[in-house]
């Protein structure tokens, strides 16, 4: 990614490292509820895979499991891209992010997701 202020320049404004984490997740604002695949994320945010919500959605919720515990984060989108999004939580470093960050760093295999959709969020309207 480049870094700079030039035509073209991208950005970076991530706090932490980026750790790849997959699995399925809900998204949520308003009237809509999508199904994305987290693919990494951070102390500050995450990139989802998703269908790209209207370019006037700004603020979403992002339903996911952490173990037995249903964990919903705010969430605010930052990038759109043609295959999904990237979302900065609405608060720094969620106590249920760390959590998942400190065990793909013990354990990077236990936090893959299965290859197929997430069998609690698959029948929810609107999933695809």
């Amino acid at each position: 990614m480049e870094l700079g202020f030039g035509p073209g320049a991208v950005m970076e404004h991530r706090w932490g490292e980026r750790h790849v984490i997959e699995r399925m997740v809900s998204l949520r604002a308003g009237g809509w509820r999508v199904l994305a695949r987290l693919r990494n994320m951070s102390s500050s945010g995450a990139y989802l895979q998703c269908a790209v919500p209207s370019a006037n959605v700004a603020r979403i919720h992002v339903d996911f499991r952490d173990g037995a515990d249903s964990v919903r984060l705010a969430a605010h989108i930052v990038r759109r891209t043609s295959d999904g999004i990237g979302v900065e939580w609405g608060e720094f470093a969620p106590r249920s992010v760390m959590r998942m960050l400190l065990r793909a760093e013990q354990h990077p295999t236990e936090v893959l997701a299965p290859p197929g959709p997430d069998p609690r969020v698959a029948g929810m309207p609107g999933s695809a």
